[in-house]
């Protein structure tokens, strides 16, 4: 159904409420328009990522979103490249776990 899915922009976007809301603006882009998740609660996912939480992120969060940056997105991308590659399964919990602690930030 196409009617679930639509690319909406201002003034429209404010009023509409979402369940989900993906951003796929540049990572150094710190505008967040704060309207699109004061209406509703739902799942926000930056595609972005960084060692530290995105501007993003961090507005869904205040709104009480689950909220998820691209971090969790190029680890599934990494497990699909390692089974292609290896043909094995790569241990997801421990490459989480790997990354976070890299980086520096907390799971």
């Amino acid at each position: 159904r196409n009617d679930l899915f639509r690319t909406v922009s201002s003034p429209v976007i404010e009023t509409i409420e979402f369940s989900l809301i993906v951003n796929t603006t540049p990572s150094q882009s710190n505008y967040v328009n704060q309207s699109v998740f004061s209406k509703s609660i739902g799942t926000a996912v930056d595609i972005a990522y960084s060692a530290h939480e995105t501007p993003f992120v961090a507005t869904a969060k205040k709104y009480q979103w689950d909220a998820y940056d691209g971090l969790e997105m190029l680890i599934f991308q990494a497990a699909q490249s390692f089974n292609l590659w290896t043909n094995k399964l790569m241990p997801i919990d421990v490459t989480r776990k790997a990354l976070y602690s890299y980086i520096g930030r907390p799971l």
